[in-house]
């Protein structure tokens, strides 16, 4: 198998990279490594100069990713605290809407009593009335019958 050193041209890594590439079977592996991705990006690392560092890009998206985790469970922490604020502030006004619809219903059961209170007074008046005036007609019947009173 050819090698490949520090005295080899751009032109030899980049033939040498395909050269391993073509050897690894779909099925193996190294197959599922040396992606058509995976040679064109080192191929453009060659090319540049730039030795590929996928160990370090890798775990350098892996520290990435866990941070990005770290911040989400942070944001999920703070969703959960506002959350459970939420939440006792619903239960808060659910007991205040409670005791509103208490006093409500108190405040219309006191008006219902104020009304046939009223009510009843209105009857009560309407009946003194028509007693009084049955009571008139029967004095002024009862004026009409007797004879005139005697002056001293």
């Amino acid at each position: 198998m050819k090698t490949v050193d520090s005295t080899s041209t751009k032109a030899q890594e980049v033939q040498h990279l395909h050269d391993i590439a073509s050897t690894c079977k779909p099925g193996s592996y190294l197959a599922a490594l040396f992606t058509p991705l995976l040679i064109a990006r080192v191929e453009t690392a060659i090319k540049n100069d730039t030795p590929p560092d996928i160990q370090g890009e890798l775990e350098a998206e892996i520290m990435h990713q866990i941070t990005k985790d770290s911040e989400h469970l942070r944001e999920i922490d703070a969703l959960k605290r506002e959350n459970r604020k939420l939440n006792y502030h619903a239960q808060s006004l659910e007991i205040d809407v409670q005791r509103a619809q208490e006093t409500s219903r108190t405040a219309q059961q006191e008006a219902q009593n104020a009304n046939i209170y009223i009510t009843n007074l209105l009857t009560e008046r309407q009946e003194n009335l028509a007693t009084m005036a049955r009571l008139t007609r029967e004095l002024e019947t009862l004026k009409a019958r007797q004879p005139e009173a005697v002056q001293i």
